[in-house]
């Protein structure tokens, strides 16, 4: 075991070297690209544009403010529902788009609906053409509506049997009593089937308009024409009015709570998290690194102590979601049922350790090295570029975020960590899906 523990010591350092060495290959790249642009036209619509001409690709993503925090309960899933509807109502229009070498893909999620478009810059303005009519001009065929259906109740099934997502989803649904966070994004099977092709049309006039609407590109284009480009396919949509957006907040956790499911399984699975705030919160940065230091990486406090010192996890980390209302930060571990409470123990220990005590700046100063160097390898590509750009301007904190996360980051300080710690890691939500299933 020591033997491992010390190749897994090495593997960590020559990576954290690789890292800073692409971290200033990164600040050479990044004095050849264009500082980003906002640009919003007169219906509503937001532009963020930013020139990389490293390569001849151009990424684009359209963010329509709207997730699954919006819906009502009796239609949840709906957003996932119309993006599916979306790339399938016109064949013809993503046969064309592939054929010009553009990839094209859809995603939901609590906070946003996305597409994704990404394709040789040569191309750009024929497929971009194409491309718009997906969002203004949907088809809702009654046959693809109950075609697409079906397919999302199988996913749905299908995520019921992974079990980890079913350890979240259960996770989820206990910390956010009352909120509307607790639902998964597909929705339940009893609201996709209750879901009719009216209130489908419905959300979409109401939530699918400029003014809710965000378009992020990265790569090979001149700002002017692009902005020219798309004003001209989208100039004709008109703003709409939006409902007030009045998110509930979770229902105040006093005490620890824990929900456990038993189901057909040779592991156990434990998700114990808390409360976390918004990326807009001043303390997103610590948790970040919080999240670093604790169990995302192999050089870890979880991966090291349970796993590779005690044995105790076959699987162990944490994560901390940026949503734009009420966060989360949670730890995972896939461990044997005889177990549980050994590593629900150990958990909470190493939570409790960063509370009490400052953090070393050695380790610190590892968590910023490769929480910096991910983020780098991340931005190599304008898919990610581009991505950033909406996805920090839809979460409040505005598209210039991207530019000042790095900074944000080597400003966190050990008593920062510690004060963090206290302040979020209280009153945990701990779920737990064991075999006992039949």
């Amino acid at each position: 075991m020591k033997r491992g523990f010390n190749l897994i010591n090495l593997l960590t350092h020559l990576l954290l070297t690789t890292l800073l060495l692409l971290a200033l290959c990164f600040s050479s790249l990044c004095l050849a690209q264009s500082q980003p642009r906002k640009t919003i036209l007169e219906n509503g619509l937001t532009i963020l544009t930013k020139e990389n001409h490293s390569s001849d690709i151009v990424a684009l993503e359209v963010f329509i403010k709207v997730g699954a925090s919006a819906e009502d309960e009796e239609k949840a899933g709906i957003s996932n529902f119309i993006q599916e509807l979306l790339l399938s109502s016109k064949e013809e229009i993503i046969g064309e788009i592939e054929s010009l070498g553009g990839i094209i893909d859809t995603t939901v999620s609590s906070d946003y609906a996305e597409l994704f478009l990404l394709l040789p810059s040569e191309y750009f303005s024929k497929a971009f053409k194409l491309f718009s009519e997906l969002l203004k001009t949907p088809k809702f065929d009654p046959e693809e509506i109950e075609r697409k259906r079906k397919i999302i109740l199988q996913q749905i099934k299908a995520e019921e049997d992974e079990l980890f997502d079913s350890t979240y989803n259960l996770f989820r649904e206990t910390l956010y009593q009352g909120s509307p966070y607790h639902k998964p994004v597909l929705g339940y099977k009893e609201t996709i089937e209750g879901i009719k092709r009216e209130d489908l049309l419905n959300f979409y006039k109401t939530y699918y308009v400029p003014n809710n609407t965000i378009i992020s590109v990265s790569g090979d284009f001149i700002t002017e024409e692009l902005i020219k480009e798309i004003e001209e396919h989208f100039k004709e949509l008109k703003s709409g009015q939006l409902p007030l957006r009045q998110i509930k907040r979770p229902k105040e956790q006093t005490e620890h709570q824990e929900v456990i499911k038993e189901r057909e399984s040779e592991s156990a699975w434990l998700i114990l998290g808390f409360p976390a705030p918004k990326a807009k919160s001043k303390d997103y940065p610590a948790l970040k690194l919080i999240d670093c230091i604790l169990g995302s990486e192999m050089s870890s406090r979880l991966f090291v102590n349970l796993r590779e010192k005690l044995g105790l996890a076959y699987e162990v980390g944490s994560f901390f979601p940026s949503q734009r209302d009420a966060g989360h930060f949670a730890t995972y571990i896939i461990t044997s049922p005889r177990q549980i409470d050994k590593v629900k123990s150990g958990i909470i220990w190493e939570i409790a350790k960063l509370k009490q005590m400052a953090v070393s700046e050695e380790e610190l100063e590892e968590a910023k090295k490769c929480l910096l160097g991910t983020f780098i390898m991340d931005h190599e590509r304008n898919k990610k570029q581009a991505f950033y750009l909406g996805f920090y301007e839809l979460l409040g904190v505005g598209y210039l975020f991207d530019e000042e996360y790095p900074q944000k980051i080597e400003a966190v300080t050990s008593l920062q960590i510690k004060r963090v710690a206290q302040r979020y890691f209280q009153n945990y939500t701990l779920a737990v899906i064991m075999p006992g299933g039949k």
